[in-house]
């Protein structure tokens, strides 16, 4: 019971952590979509999402809605 309990503990703590996942890793390609890329607009977000880190409209609206934007 005790390792059910700590492997939980572990999940939500990691869970918690505080990424830097505001910015995608390419930041040339979001360069060249925008001059003034504000990672709050949804739609930015979205279409940087798309086209700089190959995700699909359903996966990057989830993660734009996680990250704040509107």
């Amino acid at each position: 019971m005790r390792v059910i309990l700590m492997l939980a503990f572990a999940l939500v703590l990691v869970g918690c952590r505080d990424d830097e996942a505001t910015l995608p890793a390419n930041p040339s390609c979001i360069g060249k979509l925008y001059s003034s890329y504000n990672p709050k607009n949804f739609d930015q977000c979205v279409t940087v999402c798309n086209r700089c880190e190959r995700g699909t409209t359903a996966t990057c609206s989830t993660s734009c809605r996680l990250k704040g934007a509107q």
